[in-house]
């Protein structure tokens, strides 16, 4: 394989740059390269990016992330930290004479920050946080929800009036899809079943004409003087039947909301226990055709886009599969995925490919999930901490035809302090029938590329990584030729057509052209025999023989006098 410098493996153009955010506070960038890596490459350097005025704290903990671009051009990374503000840092690209931009010269300036009054310092934190075109997204645990208008074009202070929202909590984690310029999101908790809202349509007011109506005052009053009449059996159902009138009113924005799980064995409620959730399919390219066209009353601007699909995961190790789409309120499918008793799902994190799902739990095992059918399809080794961030990078496209190469790779973040670069196998195109996996065990195992530490040098203290986000530019990559290797016998081996990534496919499975290799082998432990015996003679008839000197033919021409004889004499003895 062709020797790459350093400067060709962290080369901007074909490498994936990914920021970090860490329990003090700071910003820090590492060029994670796509090209073949080098024999015994230890990782990219993961450096620090200055921001002005800023010193780092335990207080400044980052815990969400998120990155897009404000208004047409500006690209930003918000940092939602535990002091309960968000700084909108503005990175700029190196400057243009510079082909191959080292991750120092990045330019990083604080913007604005946002400061979330409601938020308790030390008691709540972020659980949701997303870049749009026009502004800024966040949810904190306790279900205040803000939306910050940026105008960037401000003379004086760009950040605008904010919409703020009030949800019911503790919340565990709040989604957003797209992940960039977001038209839904969905939140849920342990005690608070999942739910679906218009991003949009719930920022807006809602009209008096369905709010509400004085008029309806008097036909409660009749309600309340017929229960007077009533027994107590027959309050008891009125009572049930307007609870459950009252669970289904969705309220202003939202579009679905998951059903309650049934009673135990013992009839009593079960929680939601919910972890994390995330939006994997959704179909908002034709619901906003829909809600545009002229029939849009019809369409209805608040039913639920096509193909949408919510999954869960739960403190209990399983994930549930919502299919709000198909009008269902239910959960469709429930997977195992942690063995019940030895961890909960910690993160979750939709990959790159169709159906591919990466979960983590708390106790450090990684798996990479179908969703589809609760497949297990390969679990990562090696990780000793239980993972804080996962973030999936596409495929590096072809300089040449513009094609993608090879396979989507993988970021984490550990609780060892570490950062993992790992290769994913996607799924298959249709999902495999049959049973589910069963829970953490898997039969191929991921790769890890390579291993990073956070300590730069022996003199700087470790950090722990706490949020990872991707800038979003594909990088673009060549396929390096791995030479042909010849086996014993003189034919030549071909290796199955690869990527150039060590561990993605094609990366050390061979094939023989001649496809009997059995018998060549039984073959030359039959000749490592002969030559064995030959040794241990010695020498034959004042002949000396010499293991592998002489053909087998020679051998017994020279020797077969000899050995005639002391054969007849020992039949005769």
């Amino acid at each position: 394989m062709t020797e790459l410098t350093t400067e060709q493996v962290h080369h901007r153009d074909h490498t994936h740059r990914v920021f970090f955010g860490d329990s003090t506070g700071c910003l820090r960038v590492a060029q994670a390269p796509s090209y073949p890596l080098p024999p015994n490459y230890a990782g990219p350097p993961i450096r620090t990016v200055i921001l002005p005025g800023f010193r780092s704290h335990s207080d400044y903990a980052v815990h969400k992330m998120a990155a897009g671009n404000l208004g047409a051009t500006t690209w930003i990374v918000a940092m939602a930290r535990k002091s309960g503000t968000i700084d909108l840092v503005h990175v700029a690209e190196p400057a243009a004479s510079t082909s191959s931009a080292a991750p120092t010269e990045l330019q990083a300036t604080v913007l604005a920050t946002i400061t979330e009054e409601r938020m308790r310092v030390g008691i709540e934190r972020w659980v949701g946080l997303a870049v749009a075109h026009n502004g800024i997204y966040s949810c904190t645990s306790a279900g205040s929800f803000r939306f910050t208008p940026v105008d960037l074009g401000a003379s004086d202070d760009i950040l605008g009036q904010p919409k703020l929202l009030n949800f019911s909590g503790p919340l565990q984690h709040c989604c957003f899809f797209p992940a960039y310029n977001p038209t839904h999101f969905s939140f849920a908790g342990e005690e608070i079943p999942p739910s679906l809202w218009d991003a949009s349509l719930a920022l807006t007011e809602q009209p008096q004409s369905m709010a509400g109506d004085d008029s309806l005052d008097g036909i409660a009053a009749d309600s309340a003087s017929q229960a007077a009449n009533m027994n107590a059996k027959l309050r008891k159902r009125k009572r049930q039947a307007e609870a459950r009138a009252k669970a289904k009113e969705y309220a202003w924005g939202e579009v679905w909301r998951a059903k309650n799980l049934p009673n135990d064995y013992l009839s009593l409620p079960q929680r939601a226990n919910v972890a994390q959730i995330a939006i994997v399919d959704m179909d908002t390219e034709s619901h906003r055709d829909a809600a545009a066209s002229d029939d849009a009353a019809a369409a209805g601007a608040e039913s639920v886009p096509p193909r949408t699909t919510i999954v869960v995961g739960t403190k209990d190790g399983l994930i549930r599969v919502f299919e709000p789409a198909v009008g269902g309120r239910k959960h469709t499918r429930e997977h195992r995925i942690v063995q019940a008793g030895q961890g909960a799902i910690k993160t979750m994190s939709v990959g790159q490919s169709p159906g591919e799902l990466f979960v983590a739990d708390s106790t450090g095992k990684l798996f990479s999930v179908d969703w589809r059918n609760g497949q297990i399809q390969y679990q990562y080794r090696d990780i000793t901490g239980a993972i804080n961030s996962l973030q999936p990078l596409p495929a590096p496209t072809s300089a040449d035809s513009g094609e993608p190469i090879g396979h989507p790779l993988l970021i984490s973040s550990s609780q060892d302090k570490l950062v993992r670069l790992h290769t994913t196998e996607p799924p298959p195109a249709q999902p495999l029938r049959g049973k589910p996996s069963e829970a953490g065990k898997s039969k191929v195992r991921g790769e890890t590329l390579w291993t990073c530490f956070t300590a730069s040098n022996a003199n700087s203290p470790a950090y722990l990584i706490t949020a990872v986000v991707w800038d979003g530019k594909v990088p673009t990559s060549q396929v390096v030729p791995r030479p042909s290797r010849a086996n014993k016998s003189g034919r030549r081996t071909r290796r199955r057509e690869g990527y150039g990534f060590d561990g993605v496919e094609g990366s050390g499975d061979e094939e023989d052209e001649s496809g009997d290799e059995s018998a060549r082998e039984g073959e030359d432990e039959e000749d490592e025999v002969w030559s064995k015996m030959k040794e241990v003679g010695g020498k034959s008839g004042g002949v000396e023989v010499q293991a592998g000197g002489r053909d087998d033919e020679d051998d017994e021409v020279e020797g077969d006098g000899d050995g005639e004889e002391k054969r007849k004499r020992t039949r005769q003895q």
